[in-house]
Parts: structure tokens; sequence; C-alpha cells
């Protein structure tokens, strides 16, 4: 009866205000502008009202005393009721002002708030979840964390503090990792099982690693390592006849492909100049060594839905992360499995620890870029002799003749130091992956060589928010923040916060 009462109460108050908007609506015409800026007031003002009073809606604790923490003592004591109190916190409406009964133990040093438990809320929160939810996700996706405020205000109206949005990320992203790492102690120091995988087994699944360096408040750069997981299965070629044109955009340009499209997104610098060639250069060689292979079955993404991790902590934890994302989608029972990297040793350690069954593939654009820094050294940045060379050494490379090549090296002599030293580091780097560049073999089965995969997860998981001008991180916000951007960026924002809301009313 008295929900009732309450709810015929509130719509007593806001009625006349939706018969006011009607008449005034009546009056003149009103553009959608003026429609939805007078809807969107009135709709703010009605959910206040509402969490104002849904949150004021229990009561009845007063004068009782309830069971104290259970972390506390054991749980064993009481807690007095000692007053209402009250409490604000900032909603997706606005601010919300209720008073809840407030318990205390002075003996156990232990206090208790129901209602807040209720509500779930923790003392020091000062925003509610959903409103927490949004703030960080701005806060993820944007380019800082007073962007992500700005976002709040100009969607919602609320002004917060950019400060308040930081020390949440933090906050959060920190707990994140305490509760990952506690998972893979569970897991891997006290041999607890993971639930047996019940989906259908995936025809290949693709696993990358890879790292990205970031500007440190500390100075200079700090690597987060980045790992992508996702199923593939074997596709055939689009059938498109010999003779038709290249599809265009419309404005007789040819469209972007996702690699020119990571290629724009860098600035002119060494690092864009050294993509930009190494792009060439692998599309050279192919064009020479499989002019038919985008005709050939491949094995593709079977759907646009990927799991990344990123971390900054130990390659050791960051292989477990790896693995045990690898694991919930079905590694164990996928047909074939591929790793995919760059010729980093840490990498390829990795990947024989905890996917011992895959095969190892060199990513061919980062050999390329490898040699065509050689190259560079060897004769000059700008040299066409570079190109050549560079381009011959790739193709005798796809075409599998490894011995050639580092005949080849061995055979060229150098009058500056650092040119030897770059010939050694040349014919180390091949040598060390020799295994794992057995393109003629990889291309023949349709095996992905280069598609830019984890390259392209390191700018899109990390690069987009964490590097750029002026951006430094410490080593906590960084961890938090790629954290944070690996569950958005696999698309599981919603699923992780259910969880927490789970975990905080278990």
């Amino acid at each position: 009866m008295q929900s009732r009462t309450t709810s015929e109460g509130i719509i007593s108050l806001i009625a006349p205000k939706i018969h006011a908007l009607f008449e005034e609506v009546a009056g003149k015409p009103r553009s959608f502008w003026e429609l939805e800026t007078l809807v969107i007031a009135l709709v703010r003002e009605l959910g206040l009202l509402l969490m104002m009073t849904l949150a004021q809606a229990r009561t009845g604790f007063e004068g009782k005393t309830i069971a104290g923490n259970r972390n506390v003592a054991g749980g064993s004591h009481r807690l007095e009721f000692k007053d209402m109190v009250e409490r604000t916190v900032t909603c997706w409406f606005g601010k919300v002002t209720y008073k809840r009964a407030y318990y205390h133990s002075t003996k156990a040093q232990d206090s208790r708030w129901p209602r807040d438990e209720e509500l779930g809320l923790r003392p020091e929160d000062i925003w509610t979840p959903v409103l927490q939810k949004l703030v960080l996700w701005f806060a993820t996706v944007t380019g800082s964390y007073g962007t992500a405020t700005e976002a709040i205000f100009r969607t919602l109206g609320l002004s917060l503090e950019y400060k308040q949005a930081q020390r949440t990320a933090l906050e959060i992203g920190q707990q994140e990792q305490q509760r990952e790492t506690k998972q893979l102690e569970r897991v891997f120091e006290q041999q607890q099982h993971l639930p047996e995988f019940k989906g259908e087994a995936a025809d290949c699944m693709i696993v990358s690693a890879d790292g990205i360096e970031i500007g440190m408040h500390s100075g200079g750069f700090g690597e987060v390592k980045v790992g992508a997981v996702f199923e593939a299965a074997l596709q055939a070629p689009k059938s498109l006849p010999l003779a038709s044109p290249a599809p265009t955009n419309g404005t007789g340009e040819l469209p972007p492909t996702q690699r020119q499209a990571e290629i724009a997104a860098l600035k002119d610098s060494k690092e864009s100049k050294e993509y930009k060639a190494s792009t060439k250069l692998v599309e050279e060689a192919l064009a020479e060594v499989a002019p038919d292979r985008a005709r050939q079955p491949s094995w593709k993404r079977v759907s646009e839905h990927t799991t990344y991790k990123a971390t900054r902590a130990r390659c050791e934890e960051f292989g477990r992360m790896l693995w045990m994302a690898a694991q919930m989608m079905g590694v164990e029972a996928a047909k074939l499995v591929i790793f995919l990297a760059d010729g980093g040793p840490w990498c390829w350690n990795l990947c024989q620890t905890h996917f011992p069954q895959a095969v190892q593939i060199l990513d061919v654009f980062h050999l390329a870029r490898n040699v065509y820094k050689s190259a560079a050294i060897f004769w000059g940045d700008r040299s066409a002799k570079a190109h050549v060379w560079a381009r011959e050494i790739l193709i005798e490379l796809l075409r599998g003749h490894f011995d050639k090549v580092i005949a080849e090296l061995t055979r060229m002599t150098f009058t500056a130091p650092r040119a030897r030293e770059e010939r050694r580091r040349l014919i180390g780097y091949l040598t060390a992956n020799r295994g794992r560049m057995d393109y003629p073999t990889y291309m023949a089965n349709g095996y992905p060589i280069g598609s830019g995969v984890i390259e392209g997860a390191c700018r899109h998981v990390i690069g987009q928010r964490m590097k750029g001008s002026g951006r430094r991180w410490n080593d906590v916000g960084a961890e938090a923040m790629a954290r944070l951007r690996a569950i958005e960026c696999s698309r599981r924002w919603d699923r992780f916060w259910e969880d927490r809301q789970f975990a905080k009313a278990a």
C-alpha cells in the first residue's frame, strides 16, 4: 500500500509537467531540436525524482543489531544501530540524496551501512555503478580522462572531476589485475582445473603476441605486451574475373586496405617510413613469388570477435594470461593452432611454453622491416640499390631459399663498422627464426603469414589511447588502462561490469 501511495505521489507531481509540455508544444511549431531538449529535461527531472524516492524506499533498520562484517574478527560480533545518516551520490540523472542506517561496534572497530550494501555502493563511492561504467567507458575509448568527463557533460549535463575519473580507472584496473592474478595462481600454482570447454572445436585458432612502447613519466619508454586470440576457418576466395577492374571508393581511387589504414595513422616518422617501405617490399615480393595467392583458399577470421590481453607484467604472467584466454576459447580442442609473431625471443618462448602444438610463423612484415633496415644501413635510406637488394632477399626467403640468403650475406664485405655489425645482426635474426620461415609450405596451406594482425592489435588496443604527443604514464596507470583497453576491444565491457556487480552482491 505504501509503495502504491508513493508511486501515485510521483505521478501527481510529474503529470502536470507532462500536460504543460504538451500545451506548450501545441501552442506553436517546434523543431526536433526543441522537442528533444524539452523531453530530455523532463526525463532527467523524472529520473532524478524516481532515483531519490527508490533509494529511500527501504526502511526498517532502525533500533536493531546486525551481524558484523565477515572479514572482521570472524564475523561473530554484533553491530548496534547508531543513527540515520544522509548520503549523496551522483547517478545518470544527477545528485541523489537519501538517508540510511548506520551500525557500529567500537570494540570490534567495525561498521556497516546495510542500505548502501543493498544498493551496491561502497563508503568511498561518489558515483553510482551505472555512472561509473559510463565514465570509465569514455575514459577508455576517448583520448584522455578530461575528454571523458567533457563527453559526460555534453551527453548528460553532469559536471564531473576528471581526476576522479582517473582515480576510478586506476582502482578498477588494479582490481581486475588482482582478480586475474589470483585466478592464474589458482590454475598454475594450486593446479585447479578450468571449466571444460563445451563448444564446437574450432578448425583453427590463431594466437599472436607483440609489444608496443608508450611514453613514461619516469622518462623514456615502457613496453606493453599485447596478445590476440581468434578463431579462423579455411575460406575460398571470392571469385572475380581476372580482367575485372579493382573496386574504387567512388572517387576513382582505390579503397584503403587495413594495412594502408594503419600506415596512414602513423605520423611522418622513421617508424612510418619503415612501415611503408616494408609494406611495399612484401607486396612486390608476393606478386613475384605467389601472384595467384589471393585466389587460393586461406585461413581467415571466422567472426569479428577477438580476445585481447594487454599488460605491463613480466613475460611469464603475460604468457599465462594469453594461455587462459585461449583455453576459454577452446584452443586445446582446435584442430590447428597457429602462433604468429615478430622476431622477439620472448614471444617464441611464450609459444613453446603454452602453445607447443602451434605452427610458429614469423610475421612477414616484421621480416621485411628487418631486411629493409639492414639495406638502408648498407646502401643508404633512399638508395634505389637498397630497395632492389631488400626485395630480392625477401623474394628468396619467401621461396624458401634460406641457405642462399645466408651465403649471400656471408660473402658481403663492408668497411664501415656499423654495416658490419648490421650484417652480423641480420644473419643472427634470420638464423634464430629459420624454423618459422617455411613460407612456401605456409602459403600452400593457406596459413596467414603477415596480415598485420598483431601490429594492428597493438595500435588498436594500446596505441589509440596510450600513445600520442604529451601522453605519459606511470606504471600503475599504464597497467590499469592496458587492462581496460583489452576488455573494451574484446567487446567484453558489459559482461565485465555485470560480473563486477555479481561479485559485489555475493
